[in-house]
């Protein structure tokens, strides 16, 4: 028996424990390949990728190593609009598919896939669509660079000769591995053979040793509607003169005085917030008070119908730091923490 067919066994495993992963990238980068990979053995298709079906995924479960993994294999976002399908159809599948991660405890890891040979443009949007828009930033995510079977110096080093291209476009990662995906047991040449399998040894550490240790995305209120909606936005066609919504900030607990430094007053009883004036740049800004924080009342309801851009969270120097961390810890749960970037400004702090 060869040594992929000697690996890992495809089984049925419990799903308390299972670490989901998410296979995502363009079409005809490898993905279907980098899962036979994993597994040590075929069990996802392969596909030429020249037609898009944006979004439908299929979920493999194995276990590797002792470990129970759910792998996601998510079809590639095309350049335009949702790929090549009706974006209607292809927001159906995107719902689908946050839906049942959603019913499978969530999201630990996210893997980006992409072909050594295909650094195009879409690089960043898929790359956002995933990691920004869907995860929120909140999930490691990690590189596996595909179709080097060939490349002249060690696989490894393409890395270093490449990774300028992404920092670049300020796309972060947590880890990545350069591979060959083909089948140690289709190839008769003895240098790919060895890749083939030097390739199995750089993914399966990698991705162990990158899993959250807790899932992401389970109990987030409002995570799909959120993500649906920044995905929507991002591949919404650009129109002149479109007035895009002024961006949203909860602000806990500052004083009324304390607005003017952040930016001057415009209005104060714009949608029940304060519409403030930043470098010339609007921003309706709702403060939250602990009474707020225990009733669960005030402002949850315009904040909720879209989503704060960002919290802000404010305390002194002074303050009983457990308390602090109590009502931080409140805020943060309390208007979507996990699914937006959260400020913390300390007042009365000494400069310098």
């Amino acid at each position: 028996m060869s040594q992929r067919k000697r690996a890992s066994r495809v089984q049925p495993v419990v799903a308390s424990t299972t670490k989901n992963i998410v296979v995502f990238g363009e079409s005809g980068v490898g993905k279907s390949s980098l899962i036979n990979l994993i597994a040590g053995r075929s069990i996802a298709a392969t596909s030429s990728g020249a037609k898009g079906c944006t979004f439908r995924h299929k979920k493999y479960e194995l276990q590797v190593d002792d470990t129970p993994y759910a792998i996601w294999d998510t079809a590639g976002l095309d350049e335009g609009a949702y790929g090549t399908v009706p974006a209607e159809i292809a927001e159906e599948h995107l719902k689908q598919l946050l839906h049942d991660l959603t019913r499978a405890n969530g999201i630990h890891l996210l893997v980006y896939c992409v072909r050594a040979s295909r650094l195009r443009k879409t690089l960043l949007s898929n790359y956002n669509l995933f990691y920004s828009a869907i995860c929120r930033k909140k999930v490691p995510i990690v590189a596996v660079v595909t179709g080097l079977e060939n490349y002249e110096e060690e696989m490894q080093d393409w890395w270093a000769a490449n990774e300028t291209e992404f920092a670049m476009l300020k796309m972060h990662f947590d880890g990545h591995a350069c591979v060959t995906t083909l089948d140690a047991d289709k190839v008769n040449s003895p240098i790919l053979k060895q890749r083939c399998h030097a390739s199995r040894r750089a993914v399966l550490p990698l991705i162990a040793s990158s899993c959250a240790r807790d899932r992401w995305g389970t109990e987030q209120d409002g995570w799909v509607s959120a993500a649906l909606a920044d995905v929507r936005a991002m591949f919404k066609p650009p129109r002149q003169n479109t007035t895009q919504p002024t961006p949203i900030v909860a602000l806990y607990d500052l004083p009324e005085h304390s607005l003017d430094p952040i930016g001057s007053v415009k209005d104060t009883s714009f949608e029940g917030g304060h519409l403030v004036d930043v470098g010339g740049s609007p921003l309706l800004v709702y403060r939250i008070r602990d009474q707020h924080l225990r009733s669960g009342v005030r402002f949850k309801k315009q904040i909720a119908s879209r989503g704060a851009d960002l919290l802000m969270f404010c305390t002194s120097i002074h303050s009983d730091t457990g308390a602090s961390r109590r009502r931080a810890a409140a805020f943060h749960g309390s208007y979507g923490g996990d699914m937006r970037p959260l400020l913390v400004v300390v007042r009365d702090a000494p400069v310098g």
